[in-house]
Order: C-alpha cells, then structure tokens, then sequence
C-alpha cells in the first residue's frame, strides 16, 4: 500500500520543502495520538490474532499466518502512532521501492518480535516476561513519544522554513485540541505538552 502511495507521490513531483512539512505535520499528528491529545486514544484496532489456528492448521500455516498479521503492523494491535507514520514517510519517498524496503523492513522487525517468547516454556516464565512487559509499558510509551518529538523537529528543520512553520501550525492545532479536551474531561492541563515542545524546538 504504501509503495503504491509512493508512485502517486511521485508522479505529483512535489518539492523538497512541501515533502519535508506534510511529513513534519504527520509526525506532529503522530506525537498527539501517542501524547493523549488527539482521540481516539492509543491502542487503536483492538484485534489479536485468533489462537483457534493453533489447533485448526499446521504449524507452518499459522506461523505465516500470525507473523504476516503481526508484520503488517496495522492488522492487529496498533500500539502507537509511530505505525502510522513509518507509512506515510514512506510513501512520502516517491520511491516504490524505497517504500516497500522501509515498510518490509518494519515488519521484520516487528514480526521478529515473536522470538521473545521462543524460551517461556513454563507458566512461571510466561508471568516474569509479562511482568516485565506491564513494568516497561509507559517507559516506552514516553521514550517513543519523545523520538516522533524529534522526529517532527528534525524534518521541520530539515525542510526549511515552509516545513517548520507548517510544523509550528500543526503543532498549535493539535496542542488547542488537546487542551479543549483536557477541559472537557475535567483533566488539569499539563506543564508542557509533547507538541508544545514540537512548536518550541522548531522555532
């Protein structure tokens, strides 16, 4: 999908600094959604993969089955807006090819992710990776908050001043939304959030 995005892309022939600030607005979005401040909330598309292959299929059937779901990214779980955005830089390349060597290799990566239980062969080691996991869940969700951060900084930057205006735009909008939310909801307004950062490093 994304490498037939790429061909649309590049067929538009669009300029250095206009790529550069669709790309920096996507990854403001993309810190909003992860930040809390744009709906609906993280994760989004709440499907696992179904356990009934486990014992309806061959090994192999399933195998392929469950890490062509899980590598797609999109097909199961979507625990952070960062899958969104591996996407749309990608097709933001205008390369087809440039765009599925970046998505596959995305997948792999995430598909990978299955070796982590190739050693839980006891209840017991099941709970500590669990544990484990429940331990780091908001660690990570702020660490991959903080890369699309610097993610939307670098492109602002990179594209010029079209790019960090459209950046510092972005980052007002979604910055008010979430503040409108947080009023609504009751919620006391944060010291600084991560798109007021966007707005603030970019400038």
């Amino acid at each position: 999908v994304a490498a037939v995005a790429a061909v649309g892309i590049g067929a538009l022939d669009l300029s250095a600094p206009t790529t550069y600030a669709i790309a920096g607005v996507a990854a403001v979005c993309a810190a909003g959604l992860d930040g809390r401040l744009l709906g609906p909330p993280i994760p989004h598309h709440r499907r696992q993969v179904n356990e009934d292959w486990l014992g309806r299929y061959r090994a192999w059937v399933y195998g392929a089955g469950f890490g062509w779901q899980i590598g797609t990214g999109v097909a199961t779980y979507i625990m952070s807006a960062g899958v969104y955005l591996v996407i749309a830089l990608a097709a933001l390349t205008g390369d087809p090819r440039s765009a599925l060597v970046v998505c596959v290799a995305f997948g792999a990566v995430r598909g990978s992710m299955v070796l982590i239980g190739a050693r839980i062969t006891s209840a017991e080691r099941l709970a500590r990776v669990h544990e484990r996991f429940e331990a780091w869940r908001e660690p990570v969700r702020r660490g991959v908050l903080g890369v699309l951060v610097l993610a939307a900084v670098v492109l602002a930057v990179a594209g010029g001043a079209v790019a960090v205006v459209a950046a510092i735009a972005s980052a007002t909008v979604v910055s008010t939304i979430g503040a409108i939310r947080r009023v609504r909801r009751g919620s006391p307004a944060p010291a600084a959030d991560a798109c007021s950062i966007v707005g603030a490093a970019a400038t």
